[in-house]
């Protein structure tokens, strides 16, 4: 299938979620004291796990434009799931970033700001691809109201 044949939502989401990877390994938390220079990536502490649940997120958009039909049967639809997983992921970085120490010389690196923006432009177009594409979030509209029992 080729790129240019996908929706402009998709491709956004797909782009944003390369870009969120080669982010997580630029400097992402330091300090630069005096001659101390020391920098961590994004694979550290439960910012692993908020990587981990982007890509699944990426993941299931690609899986749902290049192998639709091979996805099995859910409850929910994948650009949902998708959606769901973006911003999860999302949620539990930036609440890194905020509990993280700033201050005397340590905080966050330009690796963070790429990253979280990253993060938030796929979680961005996973809904809007969510919305054109027609899938609901079952218990939230779209559907109609259970029929009440006979008396």
């Amino acid at each position: 299938m080729d790129f240019k044949a996908l929706s402009r939502n998709d491709q956004i989401v797909l782009g944003a979620g390369l870009v969120v990877f080669i982010a997580s390994f630029f400097p992402w938390y330091g300090t630069n004291v005096a001659f101390i220079n020391v920098n961590i990536n994004a694979w550290h502490s439960y910012s692993t796990f908020a990587l981990l649940l982007v890509f699944i997120g990426v993941g299931v958009t690609a899986a749902a434009v290049f192998a639709k039909e091979s996805l099995t049967s859910l409850p929910v639809g994948p650009r949902v799931l998708a959606a769901g997983l973006l911003a999860l992921g999302t949620l539990l970085e930036v609440l890194r970033l905020i509990t993280l120490h700033h201050g005397d010389g340590v905080g966050l690196k330009w690796g963070a700001y790429i990253l979280v923006i990253a993060m938030v432009v796929a979680t961005v177009f996973a809904v809007l691809s969510m919305r054109e594409s027609g899938e609901s979030i079952p218990g939230i509209g779209g559907g109609s109201a259970p029929t009440p029992p006979a008396a």
